[in-house]
């Protein structure tokens, strides 16, 4: 009997894995956590704090800096500009994204002292980026990991180019070569599994997921591959039908098999 209406979805062994691995590293932090002294651990929690507070104040010290020279060098247009990055790095929206974009290099047609408070703010932001991981790192062999992952993502909010952190959450840099002649485009912060899609020639869309950028417009035109030739998007529904020709729809972490229609999958 034909199957209708099925839908399956596989759970990648990847993330298994990643999951159990997470798991078995809590297990291990828990059994030091359990042997330390309650008191050392509260005094080592505030020391990492302390040091916390201590690089984000260094990071106002340095804004405040290059507002002075700023000041100086006749640049106090520019002040409105720092104060808005001091704002967003100090006060940050804790529920914001970290950019997706990767940080173009300072426009070298801009004027020459604007240059200069660029690179002033950009090279102290990279400096106390670099500060801050190091103290997630050592949060984290101390065996506070919810602490090390918060500071890594201070990390990321104060350099959005961390290579290590934005590791840490999953991404990679992809450089899409259709913009390479785009002087403001310096790549983007990506997932593994659509840095593939994308190298691999595949862009995605809403309705149907991944498609090879060369069969866009056929699927626009309700056109769909079958078995070397292309079909009516009506005569694949009654080929898929059967559950043994079900639409497979991949995403990062899942592999969904459905024979309802590519849309729902």
């Amino acid at each position: 009997m034909t199957l209708t209406g099925i839908t399956e979805l596989r759970f990648f062994p990847a993330l298994l894995r990643l999951t159990v691995s997470l798991l078995l590293i809590g297990w291990i932090f828990a059994g030091v956590v359990n042997a330390d002294d309650e008191a050392t651990r509260d005094r080592r929690h505030r020391q990492l704090l302390e040091k916390r507070d201590a690089i984000l104040d260094g990071l106002r010290g340095d804004l405040e800096s290059v507002e002075t020279w700023c000041n100086e060098h006749n640049q106090s247009e520019a002040i409105p500009t720092l104060k808005q990055i001091e704002l967003q790095l100090l006060s940050p929206d804790t529920e914001a994204e970290p950019p997706r974009a990767v940080t173009p290099e300072v426009d070298k047609t801009l004027a020459m002292e604007e240059q200069q408070w660029r690179l002033q703010v950009q090279h102290h932001r990279k400096t106390r980026s670099i500060e801050m991981y190091s103290l997630a790192r050592s949060a984290l062999r101390a065996g506070f990991l919810s602490m090390a992952f918060s500071i890594v993502r201070d990390v990321i909010r104060i350099d959005s180019d961390h290579k290590d952190a934005r590791s840490i959450l999953g991404k990679q840099i992809y450089r899409d070569p259709l913009k390479k002649d785009d002087a403001l485009y310096s790549g983007e912060w990506v997932s593994a599994f659509e840095k593939k899609m994308r190298s691999s020639g595949k862009v995605y869309r809403h309705e149907y997921g991944w498609l090879p950028t060369a069969n866009v417009a056929r699927y626009e035109q309700n056109l769909r591959p079958w078995k070397g030739d292309w079909i009516s998007v009506e005569k694949e529904a009654e080929q898929r039908r059967d559950f043994r020709n079900a639409w497979e729809v991949p995403s990062e972490h899942f592999l969904v098999k459905t024979n309802v229609s590519l849309e729902a999958g």
